[in-house]
């Protein structure tokens, strides 16, 4: 598979290790991908015409080889029952929506909205803010993004710059546009339960877990990328 000015390709595989999907590309023009491992052909690839493929979150595997992805403001699935042939609607979430990804038993979906993270059914229903913190109007990067579920389910990994966690920020007065960073990377590494309960990350009862160097240093865990749980 070729595209013009294609980079480094991130490729998930499927349970059954049957298939391999890859992230869309917005500097090569490169859609959401999916590949056969045991044929060796393209199988498919998925795009909204007219729509930046920045606004595409990368594509998730439930555990029953089901692929979902999300595109601008709606939320796509396709199944190996139909041997993947058509991606169907599964919901459309209000604007400003990111980073949207699905738990492997097919059941919650977690995004960034308004800087924070949410959680809500596969449906949209019951849709609730799970973490909050102190960020500035001017930072675009302040807030939780990334995030990813555990295998079970059961807890959320995301990357976060918070008051416990402050970013590192400059001015460039080139384009009079702040640049802000945590220890040259986007966020520190942090897990909240997947239980619907709002997380408060600038309060150390809050019951969020931050990812720390060393077991009782206080310097956190830089990520410049996205999460996975093994």
């Amino acid at each position: 598979l070729e595209w013009p000015r294609v980079g480094a390709v991130t490729g998930f595989l499927s349970p059954n290790q049957q298939y391999v999907a890859t992230a869309a590309q917005h500097f090569a023009d490169m859609p959401i991908t999916l590949v056969s491992l045991r044929q060796q052909k393209l199988i498919a690839t998925w795009a909204v015409e007219g729509v930046s493929f920045q606004t595409y979150s990368l594509p998730v595997w439930t555990a029953d080889n089901r692929l979902f992805f999300f595109i601008q403001d709606t939320l796509y699935r396709a199944s190996p029952a139909d041997g993947y042939n058509e991606a169907q609607e599964v919901l459309k979430l209000d604007p400003g929506a990111s980073f949207v990804t699905v738990n492997r038993q097919g059941t919650q979906i977690a995004f960034r909205r308004d800087r924070h993270l949410w959680l809500a059914n596969i449906d949209g229903s019951d849709a609730r803010q799970i973490t909050t913190s102190k960020t500035l109007d001017y930072m675009q990067y302040h807030g939780e993004r990334r995030p990813t579920f555990s295998p079970d389910g059961r807890h959320i990994a995301f990357t976060g710059a918070t008051t416990r966690g402050a970013t590192w920020s400059d001015y460039d007065y080139r384009d009079k546009s702040w640049v802000s960073v945590t220890g040259g990377e986007f966020g520190y590494v942090a897990i909240v339960p997947a239980d619907g309960r709002l997380y408060d990350l600038d309060d150390k009862e809050s019951g969020a877990i931050w990812l720390r160097k060393t077991a009782k240093g206080k310097a956190g865990v830089p990520c410049g990328g996205n999460l996975f749980w093994r």
